[in-house]
């Protein structure tokens, strides 16, 4: 069965640019969200087996729903996609259990090259 994504960001161009790279890469992007709420009802609705998470959203940041998606969907890996660069804020999101760290400025390339660590088991 392939892996299923969630992509979560609150630009809708950014989010279709994404699921068609998934897409493209053989993945199966089953929702796309653009705020906090509905990142976790589609969560908890959908299960994926990653999330692709931007920090800033509306009505609930990145983190607040990390915690909130890790403690209901353990098994659910979540990589964080953002523009923030700061070391501290990676960081802090590593320590509040995300899986992985992207910059929205990386490669295709490397993306694709995180989310398939990612699924394959690999952190």
């Amino acid at each position: 069965m392939p892996h299923t994504i969630l992509v979560v960001d609150q630009n809708q161009e950014m989010r279709g640019k994404v699921r068609s790279l998934l897409e493209s890469a053989g993945w199966h992007v089953v929702g796309e969200a653009g705020d906090g709420q509905d990142a976790i009802e589609k969560a908890q609705r959908l299960g994926p087996d990653l999330i692709i998470l931007d920090l800033s959203l509306p009505i609930k940041n990145g983190l607040e729903i990390s915690a909130e998606i890790l403690t209901n969907l353990p098994r659910t890996k979540i990589l964080i996609f953002t523009i923030h660069e700061a070391e501290e804020i990676r960081r802090e999101a590593l320590r509040a259990g995300v899986h992985g760290y992207a910059l929205k400025s990386s490669s295709s390339t490397e993306l694709i090259k995180q989310v398939k660590s990612l699924l394959d088991g690999k952190e």
